[in-house]
């Protein structure tokens, strides 16, 4: 007859390798002397058998064998023989070994290369051998360290990759942004990324457009001048934006021929008709920049 299995029941997980597998003796009509016949699998369909005990002795009542299992799920199953005929199969029970705690791999970020107007992804692949229970990320993006879960719908997956998205709004330039993936199995095992972060990238400002004096236009030497430009943009859109006026008598334009040299918040400059140069050729320039420079 078939045997009748005891232990493990069935979808039972453990948190040990070593397992006893325990079944209910049969009889045999012959009353032959019976031995067991234990199989143990990762494939249902017993493919590549794990674990074989072709010769277990039958004991008192009940029968068992000791087998030490890997992380991951099994399927188990018993004969029994009276060394002539062999019985049918028993039912087929699952077991599953979860002894070590989830992996978090493969932590990715999209854009490498972030700006306070970016939704930026971030991603993890997270597998257990066993049974995932959930998954979070701990993020300071909003200003403190705070939690987003699957559980509440905040991280997301597509198969074994999760991701969390922190979306255009949330960022301020120059920010450091840092962040941890976190995962649990059904059994309580928890393991936790190493500390990831970014920095928001900072844009330079526009180049500001010059507007007067026009280019290659004549200045009377003792009159004040005044020098106009446009404002400049900023992709950050920071404030405010200041100016760098840049004065020279060479187009070499460097320390040796500096005349005036000049940081202000305004779109024009007035030299001071006692500050104007000698008459000759000279060049003038306007940089902007932003609260980051």
């Amino acid at each position: 007859q078939t045997p009748e299995l005891n232990e493990p029941d069935n979808n039972t997980i453990f948190t040990v390798s070593t397992l006893e597998f325990n079944w209910s003796n049969t009889t045999d009509i012959e009353s032959d002397v019976l031995n067991y016949y234990l199989e143990i699998d990762n494939d249902i369909d017993f493919s590549s058998v794990y674990y074989a005990n072709t010769s277990i002795t039958e004991k008192a009542n009940t029968t068992s064998d000791i087998a030490t299992l890997s992380d991951g799920n099994f399927y188990w199953r018993v004969l029994a023989t009276d060394n002539s005929d062999n019985s049918s199969w028993s039912e087929i029970r699952k077991v599953s070994v979860d002894i070590t705690s989830p992996d978090i791999t493969n932590l990715q970020k999209t854009p490498s290369e972030s700006y306070n107007n970016d939704s930026v992804y971030i991603n993890a692949t997270v597998t257990d051998s066993v049974e995932l229970e959930s998954v979070w990320i701990e993020s300071n993006h909003n200003g403190s360290l705070e939690n987003y879960s699957s559980f509440a719908g905040e991280v997301s997956s597509d198969g074994s990759v999760y991701y969390y998205i922190i979306s255009s709004g949330n960022f301020s330039n120059q920010q450091t942004i840092n962040y941890t993936w976190y995962a649990n199995d059904s059994v309580g095992h928890v393991n936790v990324s190493d500390l990831q972060s970014f920095i928001v990238v900072n844009r330079q400002a526009g180049v500001p457009n010059i507007t007067a004096p026009v280019n290659n236009t004549y200045q009377i030497y003792d009159r004040a001048t005044n020098f106009s430009w446009e404002n400049a943009t900023d992709d950050d859109f920071d404030t405010p934006i200041n100016f760098q006026f840049q004065l020279y008598n060479s187009i070499e334009a460097n320390d040796t021929y500096l005349v005036k040299n000049i940081t202000i918040d305004d779109l024009n400059y007035t030299l001071p008709a006692n500050e104007m140069p000698p008459v000759g050729m000279h060049y003038w320039r306007v940089r902007s920049f932003d609260t980051y420079n």
